[in-house]
Parts: C-alpha cells; structure tokens; sequence
C-alpha cells in the first residue's frame, strides 16, 4: 500500500485521494472541536485586528455645512519606505493574496502550456505567420502601388488638385483674400 502514494495523493478503488488534504482537515477538525467559543473570539478578534484598519474619516456634510465623523475600514497593508521596499511583517491579508497568486500562476501556466500545446493553436499560429508573410510580400508591394499611383496619376488627373489633402484652388484663394487684407 505504501508503493502507491505519490506526492502526498494515493490511488484508492480507482479513485485518486489526496492524503496530505485529509489529513490536514483531520487535524484542523480536531484542534477546533478543542476550542472554546472564548478561545475562536480571541483567534477571530487577532485575525480582525492583523487584517482590518478602522479609521476614523472626517467628511464634510454640505447640508449641515460641519464635517461628519465616520469609521472606516480598510484591509490592512505594510508600509513601503521611499525605495519601495516593504516594512514591518507580513499581514494576514498579504500572506492570502500571495499564496492566491501562487496558485493561479500555477494553474494559468498549466493552462496557457495546455493551449499552446494544442493542434488548435499551432494551426492558427501557421495561419497568421503565413497571413504576415503573404502582406510583407504582396500586399505591402500593391499598397506602395495604390502610393505612388495617387501622388503621380491621381492628384494631376483630379478635376481639384489637392496639396497634402488641401485642393489647390482653396490654398491660392486663401492667399488672395490674405493680400487684400493686408
């Protein structure tokens, strides 16, 4: 039986078991049972306190024209000195947060490793490096076409030439009112 378990997870019946999980949830079902109600207030009372900052505000009550006092609570953080480095220890709200990131960086990476494994994804990576091969080739070469044949064919061919977008017969009017205005 002890050839079975592997990273803390043993096969059981055809069913994978995680031994360290049980055990954990064992263990942390028994140290509860031995608390008293006194005893999770003072845990919950600690916890509060290292997770949660009430402050209180000054906010000023246009009706009344007095500023209002409120408390506030914020979810409790370290200080940063001007280096940006973190003083004093961890709090409670910071440790969860990590191991939160921790786990889902974990599984994202498997996911992405997943995906990019994927048939799906390889086709479709092959379809847009031979969509930006194909532009580089041929249509950049028929855009620098269209190009020069605007700037050389269509502006001379126009009915109204156009000066970097501005028909010609504006600008030379333009310069006509300036010289009788001034």
């Amino acid at each position: 039986m002890g050839e079975n378990i592997k990273n803390g997870k043993m096969e059981v019946m055809g069913i994978n078991v995680d031994i360290s999980q049980i055990l954990g949830e064992k263990i942390i079902d028994q140290y509860m049972a031995q608390l008293t109600e006194e005893d999770v207030k003072v845990i919950m009372d600690y916890i509060s306190q290292d997770f949660f900052i009430k402050k209180e505000e000054k906010i000023f009550n246009y009706d009344t024209s007095k500023y209002d006092t409120k408390m506030a609570v914020y979810i409790k953080e370290r200080e940063t000195d001007h280096w940006g480095n973190k003083k004093g220890s961890i709090t409670i709200g910071e440790l969860i947060k990590q191991k939160f990131e921790e786990r889902i960086k974990a599984e994202l990476c498997e996911k992405v490793e997943e995906i990019v494994k994927s048939t799906d994804y390889q086709e479709k990576i092959e379809e847009i490096a031979a969509e930006l091969v194909d532009y580089s080739i041929n249509g950049y070469k028929e855009d620098m076409k269209e190009r020069i044949r605007e700037r050389l064919i269509g502006n001379v061919m126009d009915e109204s030439p156009k000066y970097s977008g501005t028909p010609l017969l504006y600008l030379i009017n333009q310069e006509i009112d300036k010289r009788f205005r001034g």
